[in-house]
């Protein structure tokens, strides 16, 4: 069967309780119902215990659960298979652990390959809802909202929680932003565009960079009292420059051939060679300073430079494993016609087995490459994001140092004239000679390094000005795609609540209750917004209607997803109590049945779990149902129950 990403599916569910299994049963795709008497045998504790381990918060524990430790799974993300491992505890915000593989290998492993992950990001630390974002290829929600769309937020509009107001399509908290639930709608409906945030960041940041090379240009005419067309160009001023460097070199000459004079025209110990002391030993310090801090800006181009090369292939790496996944999801694995060691033949029927390696014939777990693969992907974005790290500590270096170096300079032209003014006092006509050539030296010296600063400030307009035109250029392009994009989101958006609908009313008129608005509905609408369902513009409806609306809502989005591969929901879709209300054994039968029913007819893999006290008897003996039928003798957790390690012998996973 098709799959559409972002997938998430249970495939093997375990809590512990003091060392002991407590619990311990294989999921399929398709529908898994989890069925036992009314109240109090274990049911909702499952459910809620599968919510908890993908990463939702703010539950309620049974006395029963709390007599458990950990809870476990073997989930499919994307197709590859994973581990995940999470305390059971009263405290919230737990973290999650980690292994890129399945159930078996991470028991083998011991400590050894599990990652653990804090509720919220800490510092460095990515949270594991940034990590199983990634790995789902669902897209980070930008802005403010950054840190409030979780994995727990994404669940919450995946669970239908008995204990929740069945007017309300989220599971209940106490207290949610209405920006976050709508911001969550759009995210698994799939008309947010995390492109349109990166655009509309990136015009603000072209807007501001214009702003501050306009205001470098205003300053610089300013200085000037002019504007940048009355700075003689480039190649005039480089002229101007070379003819002053020329002449000084001649002067030097001339000074180097000059024979010294014999005489000091100063006193040992005078003022004089005191002051000129004190400023011979500033300009020294200040010389050896800016050599050290450009040696140091010289060093962090290159590192920058290097650097830069590093992340970009650290990119390269990563659009690379994307490809290669993309090409074996495709192509599937190679088989072999001959042995590349011996080039003996390999017979076809070996070839053939889909669970084995074709090559060495080892056992070939259902979704261990594609763990490989996001395991590297995991690798790859963290040393990513701490290389890019370190490259900005760099560029902020570097750009410190810049600044230094213009105050260093700064400060050596300021002391080179005070130099050569204590240094000029004259006492011999051969003296005076030799002043007035040095005289002349400073004042070539002077006019060099005014000309190198005009060259440097042409040379800066005409950078101002071309980096101002290519990010007018860039803009206007942004600009278009954000137009297009926006255009794009609206018709998603339409796209998707036209195909929530289609199901809603599809599920409604087949329901087998006593509300007349069901039977023939006209519309039906929604608001991630206000938590709200709507048929015909109201949603006040009996208890047991509210409960069948609200599941026929959840039942609706799952099944939308699974025929339209641009909605970023999970394809899993949790239900807890569907005869909650006072719901009649045939309401909740009939729903049971037409789950099975659209769920066999749907075009792409997608999982479903249950929980009920009345169970369709036409469903009990198939192989829909997950453990037993939990009574009040034999509930779902087993708490006394002491076992070994967990082997494959338990119940085999559906596919």
């Amino acid at each position: 069967m098709t799959r559409f990403d972002p997938s998430l599916f249970v495939r093997r569910l375990i809590i512990l309780s003091k060392g002991a299994v407590a619990f311990d049963q294989h999921f399929h795709l398709g529908v898994n119902l989890i069925r036992g008497e009314k109240n109090s045998v274990g049911k909702s504790t499952i459910a809620h215990m599968v919510f908890y381990i993908l990463g939702g918060e703010e539950i309620k524990w049974t006395d029963a659960a709390l007599q458990c430790s950990d809870v476990i799974a073997e989930v499919l993300i994307n197709g590859a298979t994973v581990t995940i491992q999470r305390e059971i505890s009263t405290s919230k915000m737990r973290p999650l652990r980690i292994y890129w593989g399945d159930y078996e290998a991470a028991y083998a492993s011991g400590p050894e390959g599990w990652e653990s992950y804090p509720f919220a990001q800490k510092g460095d630390s990515e949270s594991f809802t940034q990590v199983l974002f990634r790995a789902l290829k669902i897209p980070e929600v930008k802005e403010a909202l950054k840190d409030r769309i979780t994995m727990n937020q994404v669940l919450r509009l995946m669970f239908a929680d008995q204990k929740s107001a069945p007017t309300e399509m989220f599971r209940h908290q106490d207290w949610i932003a209405k920006d976050t639930m709508d911001a969550v709608g759009a995210l698994l409906c799939g008309y947010y565009d995390d492109r349109l945030y990166e655009i509309r960041m990136r015009l603000g940041e072209i807007q501001s960079r214009k702003d501050e090379i306009n205001g470098q240009l205003k300053s610089i005419w300013s200085v000037l009292g002019t504007n940048a067309d009355q700075i003689g160009g480039l190649q005039l001023l480089e002229q101007q420059k070379t003819t002053a460097e020329n002449e000084l070199k001649a002067q030097l000459k001339r000074t180097d051939e000059t024979p010294q004079s014999q005489n000091d025209a100063s006193e040992p110990g005078s003022k004089r060679d005191e002051t000129l002391d004190r400023i011979t030993k500033a300009l020294r310090d200040t010389r050896t300073k800016l050599l050290h801090v450009e040696s140091r800006a010289r060093e962090l181009e290159f590192e920058i430079e290097d650097s830069q090369l590093f992340i970009d292939a650290i990119k390269e790496k990563q659009n690379a494993l994307s490809d290669a996944e993309t090409v074996r999801s495709s192509l599937g694995s190679t088989a072999f016609d001959f042995c590349p060691a011996c080039l003996a033949p390999i017979s076809p029927e070996e070839a053939m087995k889909n669970d084995h390696c074709p090559l060495c014939k080892a056992e070939a777990e259902p979704g261990a490459d594609r763990a490989r693969f996001l395991r590297i992907q995991q690798h790859l974005a963290l040393q990513l994001k701490e290389s890019e790290q370190l490259q900005q500590d760099r560029i902020s270096e570097r750009n410190k140092l810049h600044s230094e170096i213009a105050q260093l300079r700064s400060t050596n032209s300021r002391l080179t004239t005070e130099h050569e003014q204590s240094s000029t006092k004259i006492s011999t006509a051969q003296e005076e000679a030799i002043a007035t050539r040095y005289r002349k030296i400073g004042y070539l010296s002077r006019q060099i390094e005014y000309l190198e600063q005009q060259i440097e400030l042409a040379t800066s307009i005409e950078q101002l000005k071309s980096e101002r035109d290519k990010l007018q250029n860039e803009a206007t392009r942004l600009k278009d795609e954000e137009q297009q994009r926006d255009a794009l989101q609206l018709t998603r958006q339409e796209e998707a609540k036209a195909a929530v609908s289609a199901f809603a009313i599809k599920i409604l008129k087949l329901d087998n209750g006593a509300q007349n608005e069901f039977k023939s509905p006209d519309s039906f609408g929604y608001s991630f917004r206000e938590n709200q369902i709507f048929v015909n513009g109201k949603n006040n409806f009996s208890d047991s209607s509210q409960v069948y609306l609200r599941n026929a809502f959840h039942l609706a989005l799952l099944f939308a997803s699974t025929e339209h591969d641009f909605f970023r929901y999970p394809r899993l879709a949790i239900f807890d109590g569907l005869e909650e209300g006072g719901t009649v054994p045939e309401r909740t039968q009939n729903l049971q049945r037409l789950a099975v029913e659209l769920s066999a007819s749907a075009p792409t893999e997608h999982q479903i779990i249950m929980t009920t006290s009345m169970i369709d008897p036409g469903l009990e003996d198939t192989d829909l149902t997950i453990g037993h039928y939990y009574t009040e003798d034999k509930k779902a957790l087993d708490l006394p129950k002491v076992t070994e390690h967990l082997t494959d012998s338990s119940e085999e996973a559906g596919s």
